[in-house]
């Protein structure tokens, strides 16, 4: 890690039991980590446009609590990296925390008719925050907030491998969220082990590039993208199974006799093949799903 601080600033002297690798108080007097702090802004307007869409297309709530899971997210980082404050440190790290646990509930979920709540769910995900958050500020030792962050993640990832072996999911908006995330992670890890030597090389740079050099800055830029298309990569899916819900409302306009859909337009046989290849499972999740994604996903992918 980088050295407490290198010039002195409006907030004084850093709390935090971190400091990341970006040369502090050297941007402006009034923000601690510079191009740490600006480069949320990839976890602050993306959410909040799709928050508001979200709202405006009648989602269900929690695909809006996702967003806004973000939102706070990126206001705390910002907080965190203008200040280098130990509260502003846990405005930071915190909602990482209850956020993921939000995006495991919404993932859990996305084969589920609309309102339904699984009790037992939730009160786990809650106590594991609850737990989290009280042995962490307790302890205050940041690899034990970054492990069980990653049991998150890792929950979050393999929940999604098994979200693309059903039908119609989108394996490209998987694994765009997946590499956008991935490389931002081993960027952090970069950063993390080498700040001497990127400090160093940061030095032989005109000030033109040096921000380049900010891997830190380019880890929320990556973490963040990859979390908002993670989260658009539910709506999309469950948008295949309105879709589906759709096509069954116009094949109860044809009738059956003896194994043998009726039906003179050829688009509608067609639409028998699909349904056809649909497991009974997920036939009965389409006759319950009540909300439309359709338009939703259509503006933001």
């Amino acid at each position: 890690m980088a050295p407490v601080a290198d010039y002195p600033g409006v907030w004084g002297k850093a709390t935090a039991t971190i400091d990341w690798c970006e040369e502090n108080y050297v941007v402006t007097e009034y923000v601690a980590e510079f191009w740490n702090t600006i480069s949320n802004l990839a976890m602050i307007i993306p959410p909040i446009l799709a928050g508001i869409k979200a709202y405006q297309e009648k989602l269900e709530t929690r695909f809006v609590v996702s967003f806004l899971s973000i939102l706070v997210v990126g206001i705390g980082s910002w907080c965190f990296h203008m200040t280098l404050l130990y509260e502003m440190q846990l405005f930071d790290e915190l909602p990482m925390i209850w956020g993921s646990c939000i995006f495991v509930f919404d993932l859990f979920h996305s084969f589920t008719p609309p309102k339904y709540q699984n009790l037992p769910m939730i009160l786990c995900l809650v106590l594991y925050s609850f737990i989290i958050t009280a042995v962490y500020i307790s302890i205050k030792n940041p690899i034990f907030h970054e492990t069980a962050y990653a049991v998150l993640v890792f929950t979050l990832f393999f929940k999604s491998l098994d979200m693309l072996r059903r039908p119609n999911s989108s394996r490209a908006l998987f694994f765009t969220a997946l590499a956008t995330y991935g490389t931002g992670f081993i960027i952090w890890n970069i950063d993390n082990f080498f700040c001497h030597n990127i400090r160093e090389f940061r030095g032989t740079l005109t000030s033109p590039w040096r921000p380049l050099t900010q891997l830190h800055a380019w880890w929320h830029l990556l973490a963040g993208l990859g979390t908002y298309i993670h989260v658009l990569y539910r709506p999309l899916w469950e948008s295949h199974i309105t879709m589906y819900q759709k096509k069954w409302k116009r094949m109860d306009q044809y009738t059956k006799t003896d194994d043998v859909i009726t039906g003179s337009d050829i688009s509608t046989l067609q639409e028998v093949a699909w349904h056809l290849c649909f497991k009974v499972k997920e036939v009965i999740i389409v006759r319950k799903k009540a909300h439309s994604f359709t338009n939703f996903v259509h503006i933001l992918t």
